[in-house]
């Protein structure tokens, strides 16, 4: 606390600092994804997508065919982050290789207060 800085002025300079470091994680975060991203698509293979309802198996089928061993959990949004693995599919000369992404899980009538959240 400077001379003169009253308490709300160092509130004010705390969240601004904090705002600063998050959007900074954010940024990393973006550039991390953009990494792997172009990395998928150098690899030129398919990609198949688990979609569905949040509770509905999505993460448990990616461990079974690729042995992942992402969090399978019943509860909501145990998935918050998308994984890909790459996965070989029996019988299929064509692509016999794709990349399997688990997703985020829908929700129907989801509560407004975590909308934001």
């Amino acid at each position: 606390r400077g001379p003169g800085e009253s308490q709300l002025e160092i509130d004010k300079r705390l969240i601004r600092d904090r705002i600063i470091a998050l959007k900074q994680k954010i940024d990393n975060v973006q550039k991390h994804r953009s990494m792997h991203r172009r990395g998928r698509q150098r690899l030129g293979l398919p990609i198949l997508a688990l979609v569905g309802y949040t509770n509905a198996g999505k993460s448990t089928v990616l461990n079974y065919l690729t042995r992942a061993g992402v969090m399978a959990e019943s509860m909501l949004f145990a998935t918050l982050d998308p994984t890909t693995r790459k996965v070989k599919l029996p019988g299929y000369e064509t692509h016999p290789e794709v990349l399997l992404t688990d997703t985020v899980g829908f929700i129907q009538k989801l509560p407004t207060h975590l909308i934001a959240a």
